[in-house]
């Protein structure tokens, strides 16, 4: 008969014990052995087969069954030694049984020594103790939790729970009036963002190691990591979230102390790397490690980049978070090199600048996911959580803020009530803190005078400051309560303690209306040297921009927006123009009054000084672009079309960034009343067809371009037109329209060859079928006024040889070369014939 290893636990040794003087009370089968894993937050269970104890619940011995097959190995005796010594109701087995039936093995459990003989001698000290265990205890137990809580597949995802727990509990709450910034119950789905997420992560043809998470500040950022941690580890992807402010000692040493504190061993960060790649490629999974908030590192932001390029690797996956003013800071090293995560994402130079003001339209080809404000959906998914969370109703129409953060402050303020249609930020931020700290029960004067003495300090010292600088009324109890009331954090290391506000526009306030007092310095326009003096001090620290430029773009300050830059353009000091560019952008977003008009007598002072450089090309167009959006095209249409070349003169996006991201595409997105669209593009081709007439030939020029890229088809239908206008106008229409033909060879040789992954029409036509007939018929007549133009030069010879592979596909017998004639310079011939 072949007994299993039931069989000797339930027949042989439950048997065997009934036979000692044991009832049945003090007999556990398969008892599970909790074993704390992580920060005091997650159990793994291990089971023993046999577990034995007195009256008292202290535990005796614990007995270790194999089956009579299994010949009892070392690697037996440390399993069962571990069960023993890992004991943490009723302390310390003293003696651990291994036995398969055949053979019996009796250890001492601390020492792991074997007893001789078939039983345990009464003077054994265990015995005579009382059954107490004594020697090295601690060194036991340790050595215990480092054999069952080793680094494995079993363990990882609990760890990651336990750790993403611990990690994200100061930003995390159920309480709706925590002043926490990720409450789960009213989260809203950043649908497009998260798919984006998950398919450049897992399930798209290129997935990426490293990725980016960027928008502007209070958007949702923080809420939106937080909500992918939960998602993930619920459906057993393993990640780990560190909040990027807290990484004083780097990502590398948070690793490294994460995996001591549960795994109880010096691992290394080498070792932590393999043992990791070894599981996750083992069970064909990916470890994402989460870092929130990489703007938050003031000190040594750069380092994550080297750190990111060490745990580089195809399982270990990098999702860092950054507000998109940021990024140029952290992407870009001192001598204005790309860093390891600039490279990896992909982002140049220019559509980081863009980031600043506006997201890009595409991301499909970057590793990175944009957070801007709610859409239309989510707004109205926000509202209904929000109604039903908060008890409110939301006023129709107005302007309420649609960014995540002030929607949610108007929320918690008119809760029970009705959520006023306003835009008042200033005011929300103003009760949010005074709610908050009422919940922490810190007096209105008391706060008042924290946060004002706070935002000198910081203001002075930078954020985070250590603890040491605070006021001497923020003593352990009073910080407490800061801290409790979400309107602090400390920032804790094996140094010392730093302190810094939760949300930066708590800080923002703080220093531009308590301490500086703005709204009442920048309204007046004879403060000249008062507002100079203020700004130039303002942009000497990080925390001082971050407060002015909040100030300036914020809808409550817009006419003060318009004194300091009326002032500041007629200083000489033209750097400090530069800054407000920022806010007027921000105004474009956040303003829907979109009154800009007061941007004409300044961009055309700029424009008309030009030689002098009082601002970068760049900075230019974008305020070309912010008072373009500003124009009622319906009520000023000669007004809009003059500052619509304008910018074609000063706008460098097209060649930078693409059509696509260009000021042009955001100007024409859409459909404009009293402008038409062409081919379901983004374009006016009327307007931009009016500007191909344009005295200056580089406007011109430009504006061709857009339309070779709006539809290269339609340009080549119109091309003799577009020639002749130009002509007849005294300018040079060789030059202007040669970047427009380069772009329409490219789209050619796109549609025919194929400059994607994927091959052009030209490699699925057959050899003299219909349709090649078809496609070279067609294209002739529509290429052969632009090869006449330009034979002499690259363009006449690509669209030569493109013209002449589908003669040949088409099987037709002809020869091209002679029927082309090169223009005259001094004549142009419009009545050419094919």
């Amino acid at each position: 008969m072949h007994m299993s290893e039931d069989d000797i636990r339930t027949k042989v040794v439950y048997e065997w014990l009934k036979d000692c003087p044991i009832t049945s009370d003090e007999i556990f089968i398969e008892f599970t052995i909790k074993i704390r894993l992580g920060r005091g937050t997650r159990f793994i269970n291990s089971r023993s087969d046999v577990l034995v104890r007195n009256y008292r619940g202290d535990n005796l011995l614990i007995i270790e069954v194999k089956k009579p097959s299994h010949n009892l190995r070392q690697d037996d005796k440390f399993q069962a030694l571990s069960y023993a010594r890992a004991l943490a109701e009723g302390g310390i087995a003293p003696f651990t049984i291994l036995t398969n039936g055949n053979h019996t093995l009796i250890f001492d459990t601390i020492s792991g020594e074997e007893i001789s003989g078939k039983v345990v001698p009464s003077t054994h000290r265990y015995v005579e103790n009382q059954f107490k265990v004594t020697g090295d205890v601690i060194g036991a137990y340790s050595e215990a939790l480092n054999y069952l809580i080793s680094l494995s597949e079993d363990n990882l995802l609990e760890f990651c729970k336990g750790q993403a727990e611990f990690r994200m509990s100061l930003l995390k709450s159920d309480d709706l009036f925590s002043g926490k910034k990720y409450i789960p119950q009213t989260y809203v789905d950043r649908l497009g963002p998260k798919n984006e997420l998950d398919e450049k992560l897992f399930t798209g043809k290129k997935t990426r190691d490293v990725l980016l998470i960027t928008g502007p500040p209070q958007h949702g950022k923080t809420s939106f990591v937080c909500n992918v941690i939960d998602t993930y580890l619920s459906i057993n992807i393993p990640c780990v979230f560190y909040p990027a402010i807290s990484l004083k000692e780097g990502l590398l040493n948070a690793l490294i102390d994460d995996f001591q504190w549960t795994f109880n061993s010096n691992f290394s960060i080498v070792q932590i790397a393999q043992r990791l790649n070894s599981i996750l490629e083992k069970s064909n999974q990916y470890l994402v490690i989460v870092i929130d908030g990489w703007n938050e590192m003031f000190d040594t932001p750069l380092r994550l980049n080297e750190e990111c390029r060490r745990l580089n690797s195809g399982r270990i996956k990098v999702v860092i978070s950054s507000t998109s003013a940021s990024l140029e800071r952290i992407l870009y090293d001192g001598a204005g090199n790309p860093e390891f995560v600039c490279s990896s994402v992909e982002l140049t130079r220019e559509q980081i600048r863009k980031l600043c003001s506006k997201p890009l339209k595409s991301t499909k080809d970057l590793g990175v996911i944009q957070i801007d404000k709610f859409n239309p959906e989510e707004i109205a998914e926000a509202k209904l959580k929000y109604e039903k969370a908060f008890n409110v109703r939301f006023e129709e129409g107005g302007n309420l803020p649609k960014d995540p953060y002030y929607l949610r402050l108007a929320s918690e303020q008119y809760a029970n009530g009705i959520v006023p249609a306003f835009a008042n930020r200033t005011s929300l931020i103003h009760k949010s803190l005074l709610s908050k700290s009422n919940r922490s029960r810190i007096e209105e004067l008391e706060l008042q005078r924290g946060l004002v003495s706070l935002a000198e300090v910081l203001y002075k010292h930078d954020s985070p400051t250590k603890i040491i600088s605070l006021p001497e009324s923020f003593n352990s109890i009073n910080l407490g309560k800061w801290c409790e009331a979400a309107i602090l954090q400390e920032l804790k290391s094996e140094t010392f303690t730093e302190i810094a506000f939760y949300y930066t526009h708590d800080l923002d306030y703080s220093i531009a209306v308590l301490h500086k007092e703005w709204h009442n310095i920048f309204k007046v326009p004879t403060n000249f040297y008062k507002i100079i003096e203020e700004i130039e001090e303002a942009i000497q620290t990080r925390v001082g921009r971050s407060a002015l430029e909040w100030f300036l773009s914020c809808p409550d300050y817009f006419e003060h927006l318009k004194i300091v830059f009326s002032i500041l353009s007629k200083d000489s000091n033209k750097g400090l123009l530069s800054f407000t560019k920022q806010p007027i952008l921000n105004q474009v977003k956040l303003n829907n009054k979109l009154d800009f008009e007061w941007l004409e007598i300044y961009l055309t002072e700029f424009i008309g000084i030009d030689q002098n450089k009082p601002m970068e090309k760049s900075e230019i167009s974008e305020l070309i672009y912010a008072y373009v959006e500003s124009i009622d095209i319906t009520q000023n249409s000669l007004d809009f079309e003059f500052w619509i070349g304008v910018l074609l003169k000063y706008d460098n996006s097209l060649e930078d960034l693409g059509a696509e991201e260009s000021y042009m595409a955001q100007i024409f997105d859409g459909e404009i009343e009293g402008y038409e669209s062409y081919d379901n593009s983004f374009l006016d081709i009327g307007l931009f067809e009016r500007l191909l007439l344009h005295k200056d030939d580089e406007v011109a020029s430009k504006a061709a371009l857009y339309l070779a890229y709006a539809s290269a088809y339609s340009f080549m239908e119109k091309y003799e037109d577009y020639k002749k206008n130009i002509f007849n106008n005294d300018s040079d229409y060789k030059s202007i329209l040669e970047s427009a033909c380069e772009r329409v060879m490219y789209s050619l040789g796109d549609t025919y060859y194929g400059y994607s992954m994927c091959k052009g029409l030209y490699y699925y036509l057959e050899n003299g079928d219909e349709e090649a007939k078809h496609e070279y018929v067609k294209l002739k007549p529509l290429v052969f006024p632009i090869i006449s133009t330009y034979a002499d030069s690259k363009i006449g010879q690509d669209l030569l040889n493109l013209l002449n592979n589908l003669r040949i596909k088409a099987e037709i017998d002809e020869e091209l070369n002679e029927e082309i004639y090169f223009e005259d310079p001094d004549q142009l011939k419009f009545d050419f014939e094919i």
